[in-house]
């Protein structure tokens, strides 16, 4: 979750400087995985060509945010290959040794070495490539943009889409590929289309208002074959090169079709709901899920021995025969983590492969993604049997604590950023303003009264009202999310990341580091001991410790209300961290690419007090420089817990600037006056801390 910033006229920067203090962690503190969340989500699967010298076939996994793995021994163990961070969308073999695959916005990749390494092609990068296929001499790939040839393995290219569909706003989209010898079937966003010259020219085979999600032929060549068609309205048959389609779904569950495959005679349809299969070409269908962890099956591949499933948050299985499946997901990574979210001794964390569930603190996982079209979720609220959790297309809501959700309609489509709950209200954060339900979900209205910027990045409900981070500043809502007050004192950076809140203190994470408010979000301090400048992704508190992720100096520890961070690495496979959370003792770091990491927070030592030097008594010094032009430093000493004002005023006492308003700790703080704005001249700057009060003059010479 997350927020942001606005300077005032008269001031620039507040930084919050304690003396040294340092927390020790000792030898014992490590991070180490947590069970049963380090899988990765299948967006495409491929049974090789070739074999390996074991006997057993290659097979190919690729991931929404980590590249292709390759198994060589049946699924037994995997290996990373390549193209880490990418989204693979489809892959396909031409022979033993000539693989490719297609990617998310950075265009095709070649292999000629039977997948161990991977090369950029030269195709053409302003389309994404959904679907990658060899027929006669030709590679034929389509993408969101249309359709496109190579004649020599993707060295040259030529856009073919003489026939396909230029009418819709979708078109020339193309999907879906499969092939028979020279005859390639393409499924679009609007219908099947058929070639017999390798893709140069196409003719309709109609379903016009389909959205075609999925191909397979029955069997290879011609005579009795069948082309079977996944929508997103069911299965479809239809005899090859005909345009007669027949609607076959009695008994699917699910409607909704991911992935078809074909292994000998039987047929089987991957659904959001679960796989099911068909032994007379999908006349009748029955559920094929005994032993899926998670019913969302995103991708199917086949051969005479094997069938691959890719499931939507829970990893890879495979099956033989199709009765029974076996997870296959050891080496396999999971890939990012937004954020955490704690309810009793539960933890549910959102993940790009969909919703983790946790009933131990942490300790072992399971998915709860049941329902869930869209595995990359970005937030998550709980309050009860009530669970909300935001996507990058749309909102679900459960009612059954995570076991099965439900989209709600009225935010189907729309990228959710941020999501919290307020009693029977809920308002959720998107890239393009804020939406509120006042009667837990069942109707929904814009709610952006005073926001001005509707980018939203971060929501969390405080006692000091809800407040929520844009990308333009930070907001607070006082009737519940209906009008919205920007509140950017002493911020000055308008991206902040995450926001927590402990009662009336709230933290930011920001792009170089933290800011810290005492008064609910009122005024805000800078935080950069310890930090060096470092992106905070989240901030998260469970008692004393104050946790903040990094992205790229991993986790960091505060035991003195942020004053002074240490770093906590050690064990980490990587220190590129999402999200962190925690619960009583333990501690969790979303690792990028890597999952969830567990700590436990005993094993770091408390703040040694003889360092932390707090100041026996209240002080004002004079600001320094003095005359200064624009900017000049004050310093001032908080001997207990005190509401605090720093103000500056002119000669007639009129006040012109106020630097500080709120309650703060014991420490010792600098603020950076900035008076670019204001005339030469004498002016006032006057603090007061619980019984102390002190004035100093300065002069401002331009």
């Amino acid at each position: 979750m997350r927020i942001t910033n606005h300077c005032s006229a008269s001031f620039l920067i507040l930084t919050l400087m304690f003396a040294t203090a340092e927390a020790q962690v000792s030898g014992t503190f490590a991070w180490v995985p947590s069970g049963g969340a380090s899988v990765g989500v299948a967006t495409a699967v491929l049974i090789g060509k070739g074999s390996t010298p074991t006997g057993a076939p290659d097979m190919f996994v690729g991931t929404a945010h980590n590249g292709i793995y390759r198994s060589t021994d049946g699924g037994a163990t995997w290996n990373w290959v390549g193209l880490p961070g990418l989204w693979v969308t489809s892959l396909a073999a031409v022979d033993s040794s000539l693989l490719f695959a297609g990617t998310v916005a950075d265009g095709l990749y070649r292999s000629i070495d039977g997948g161990s390494n991977w090369e950029l092609t030269a195709f053409p990068q302003s389309s994404t490539p959904q679907a990658v296929a060899f027929a006669g001499t030709k590679l034929i790939v389509g993408t969101t943009g249309g359709l496109f040839t190579s004649p020599d393995s993707g060295a040259t290219w030529t856009t073919d889409t003489t026939g396909l569909p230029t009418s819709s706003n979708f078109s020339p989209a193309v999907n879906v590929l499969a092939v028979s010898g020279n005859q390639v079937f393409a499924g679009t966003y609007s219908g099947v289309y058929y070639s017999t010259d390798e893709g140069l020219k196409w003719t309709s085979l109609g379903m016009h208002n389909n959205y075609i999600t999925a191909l397979a032929l029955s069997q290879n060549g011609t005579g009795s074959a069948k082309l079977f068609a996944g929508t997103y309205f069911g299965f479809y048959s239809a005899a090859v090169a005909d345009s007669v389609w027949t609607p076959m779904n009695t008994g699917l569950v699910d409607s909704s079709i991911n992935a078809i495959a074909v292994k000998q005679g039987n047929t089987y349809a991957a659904t959001d709901g679960g796989l099911f299969v068909s032994s007379d070409e999908g006349a009748h269908w029955t559920p094929a899920n005994v032993g899926l962890a998670s019913p969302n099956i995103q991708a199917l591949a086949a051969d005479d021995s094997s069938i691959l499933a890719g499931a939507g948050g829970s990893g890879i299985f495979l099956s033989h025969d199709g009765s029974t499946w076996i997870a296959v997901n050891s080496n396999i990574e999971a890939t990012s983590v937004a954020g955490f979210v704690t309810y009793g001794p539960d933890v549910f964390a959102a993940t790009s492969n969909g919703v983790y569930f946790s009933p131990d603190s942490g300790r072992t996982w399971s998915p709860r993604s049941n329902g869930l079209t869209s595995s990359q979720t970005t937030a998550l609220a709980v309050d009860g049997s009530r669970v909300y959790v935001g996507t990058t297309y749309g909102l679900f809501y459960s009612s059954d604590y995570g076991s099965s959700w439900s989209v709600v309609d009225s935010l189907a489509t729309k990228p959710i950023t941020a999501v919290t709950l307020v009693g029977s209200s809920v308002i959720v954060g998107t890239g393009a303003g804020m939406y509120l339900s006042s009667d837990s979900g069942a109707t929904w209205a814009l709610s952006d009264s005073g926001l001005s910027n509707t980018s939203v990045t971060a929501l969390i409900n405080a006692p000091s009202g809800i407040i929520a981070g844009t990308n333009g500043g930070v907001f607070i809502s006082t009737n519940g999310g209906g009008i919205w007050t920007a509140s950017n004192k002493g911020l000055t950076t308008p991206n902040i990341n995450t926001l927590c809140s402990s009662g009336m203190n709230i933290y930011a994470g920001v792009k170089s580091g933290a800011y810290l408010s005492t008064d609910g979000g009122g005024t805000w301090n800078a935080i950069v001991s310890g930090l060096d400048n470092n992106t905070v992704t989240s901030i998260a508190i469970s008692g004393e410790y104050l946790l903040g992720a990094t992205s790229s100096a991993g986790p960091f520890v505060s035991l003195n209300n942020g004053a002074n961070w240490l770093a906590l690495n050690s064990g980490l496979s990587s220190f590129s961290t999402s999200a962190v959370g925690a619960i009583g003792n333990t501690a969790f770091a979303g690792v990028s690419g890597d999952g969830i990491w567990r700590g436990t927070l005993s094993n770091i030592t408390s703040v040694n007090e003889a360092a932390r030097l707090t100041p026996d008594r209240y002080m004002l010094s004079q600001n320094f420089p003095n005359p200064f032009n624009p900017t000049t430093e004050i310093s001032y000493h908080v001997v207990a817990m005190s509401k605090v004002s720093l103000k500056v005023y002119d000669v007639l006492g009129r006040e012109v600037a106020t630097l500080v308003e709120g309650k703060e700790a014991p420490g010792r703080y600098t603020v950076l006056f900035d008076g670019s704005r204001l005339a030469s001249g004498v002016y006032f700057y006057r603090l007061t801390a619980g019984n102390f009060s002190q004035t100093n003059k300065m002069l401002l010479l331009k």
